[in-house]
């Protein structure tokens, strides 16, 4: 009689693997309680209203890196009022921040400002030169978007000696 061993092996085989497969463990796709598998989305922040008060820190307005880069000798004044008759002042009236930092060394300040004017108010402050040098103190001014941003300094001689402070201010609020 002949062997019919590789038959036999294979029913063998084929029956215990249909077998194992019924004891494999099952894979649930759902994802375990209190766990999510929708990704994360984070809200968008609040659109800003023309007009509303402009409230942000000093250290968020111009970071101390881009202060740091501008120059190395700068430290943040904590409590600052602008000065009469500045733009930095005119940006306070309007609701917005002023920040000041002083060069430790000789003690002038560097003002970086910046409010959310009406439409109306940016049409009359664009009306305005762009820099102008008042009592020994240049002072700047950029317009983005629905922000107002002003810099002033003694060492700022043209408008592009505040471009630095000016883009860090803009690169925040934008």
């Amino acid at each position: 009689m002949p062997v019919r061993t590789p038959v036999v092996l294979f029913t063998v085989f084929a029956l215990t693997l249909a077998a194992l497969t019924g004891c494999a463990p099952s894979v649930d796709p759902s994802p375990a309680p209190g766990t999510s598998t929708e990704p994360t989305v984070e809200p968008a922040p609040e659109p800003v209203t023309e007009g509303a008060p402009l409230e942000i820190d000093c250290r968020a307005l111009v970071s101390d890196q881009a202060i740091y880069d501008y120059n190395s000798n700068l430290g943040l004044l904590d409590d600052f009022s602008p000065e009469s008759g500045t733009m930095a002042e005119r940006v306070v009236e309007l609701g917005g921040t002023a920040c000041a930092w002083q060069n430790e060394t000789s003690g002038e300040m560097v003002v970086v400002a910046a409010a959310n004017p009406s439409s109306e108010q940016i049409t009359e402050l664009q009306a305005e030169p762009a820099f102008v040098i008042q009592d020994g103190i240049g002072e700047a001014q950029a317009f983005s978007g629905l922000f107002w941003v002003v810099a002033s300094s003694p060492d700022f001689l043209e408008a592009g000696d505040a471009t630095p402070l000016l883009d860090a201010a803009i690169a925040t609020l934008d």
